[in-house]
């Protein structure tokens, strides 16, 4: 989590994924199309503002998800005065209604390259019965930028069998769930500004 918005942090925690990131820059080029009395239609191009954007796939972990979840969501209230902790996750509507902002790294194993200021834009949480406990999100950012190879060390928790899940409909256990996806997304867009913004 980034403490100014937009300012890349070196990682603390390190995400198992189960699939690639599909981590890339965009950049807009802007095209010179001003007519000279040519038949010429483009007299020259340069870059204009660039993004990122990847997706974080895995197993839900406990020590993870929440970041994922603060992301899309923007609120999160944690009680308790030592482990366990509880968090609770909700809609940010007061303040500017914006999430927190979080840095991520990705060591593609030739370089590591940062993306700051991402916000997630969607998380789709997913259970099957005979299955793990999955999640995907998708993430807009600045662009990135190479950075010096972090050392990882992984969480301990396991991701969570669904088996163990218990559903109840109306305060009655059922046992007819075997399925479910549940998708929450928001709007997220680049505003860029002059002086680099």
């Amino acid at each position: 989590k980034e403490t100014t918005p937009g300012t890349g942090v070196v990682p603390t925690k390190y995400i198992p994924i189960t699939d690639e990131l599909g981590a890339m820059d965009n950049l807009n080029y802007l095209h010179d199309e001003g007519m000279r009395g040519s038949m010429v239609t483009s007299y020259g191009v340069q870059p204009g503002p660039k993004s990122g954007e990847f997706e974080v796939n895995g197993n839900v972990d406990l020590d993870n998800i929440g970041f994922m979840l603060a992301s899309v969501l923007g609120d999160v209230t944690t009680t308790g005065a030592g482990a366990p902790f509880t968090h609770t996750f909700a809609v940010k509507n007061n303040t500017d209604g914006q999430p927190p902002s979080y840095s991520f790294t990705d060591f593609n194993g030739v370089e590591p390259r940062r993306y700051a200021g991402a916000k997630s834009e969607e998380l789709s949480l997913k259970f099957n019965a005979e299955g793990l406990f999955e999640y995907e999100s998708s993430w807009l950012s600045y662009a990135s930028a190479v950075v010096a190879e972090p050392t990882p060390a992984y969480s301990t928790y396991i991701p969570i069998a669904n088996y163990k899940a218990a559903v109840t409909i109306a305060g009655s256990p059922s046992l007819i769930v075997q399925e479910g996806e549940l998708t929450i997304s928001r709007d997220v867009d680049l505003l860029h500004t002059l002086n680099a913004g």
